[in-house]
């Protein structure tokens, strides 16, 4: 995950379509729960079940109903919203954008004969290629992950540390699969 990002409570209000109360240019830059928000963060209130802990949060700047806005202190920035819910998630990752990963081969996977390899493929530490096998675009393999002999996998795949595929498996687009501990997930054909 990248470092937070800095937005204005006009920026969040702009962004989830929200109704702004309050100072539009108090800075936000992390979201916590409302016991446990402070100065720069961001919480939420779904409904009224959460008015006690809204009136006595120290967030900066709250999503709420409009049913909520009494409940919330005016000392905070309060934006009106139909779901806070749906707003913190989009409001979180806006703050913390993933960062893109960087096509890249660590130098001690191992590729077999024949290893077909398409653009923006991140091969991470230990992986190991068997003969033949194929990494549509932007496909991703974790730490330790295997591919047996003749393995084709399409683009935007997500294999997760230590994924085992066994030879001649063939597996489409966008799969994802990580490897449950303390036992280990194989595909087969």
């Amino acid at each position: 995950m990248a470092p937070a990002t800095v937005l204005t409570a006009q920026a969040v209000a702009d962004l989830v379509g929200g109704r702004l109360l309050g100072d539009g240019g108090v800075r936000l830059s992390a979201v916590a729960p409302l016991d446990r928000a402070g100065p720069s963060s961001i919480s939420f209130a779904t409904s009224a079940r959460y008015r006690a802990a809204l009136s006595t949060t120290g967030a900066d700047a709250v999503l709420v109903t409009e049913d909520l806005v009494p409940s919330a202190p005016e000392r905070a920035v309060r934006i009106v919203v139909v779901d806070p819910a749906r707003a913190i998630a989009v409001v979180t990752a806006a703050l913390f954008p993933v960062a893109a990963t960087q096509p890249n081969i660590d130098p001690t996977a191992r590729l077999g004969p024949g290893v077909t390899l398409a653009a923006d493929v991140v091969i991470g530490p230990w992986a190991v290629l068997g003969a033949g096998a194929s990494l549509g675009a932007r496909t991703c393999l974790g730490p330790g992950v295997v591919l047996g002999d003749g393995v084709s996998l399409g683009a935007d795949c997500n294999l997760g540390a230590h994924v085992v595929c066994e030879a001649g498996t063939s597996i489409g687009d966008r799969a994802k699969r990580s490897a449950a501990v303390p036992h280990r997930r194989s595909f087969r054909s």
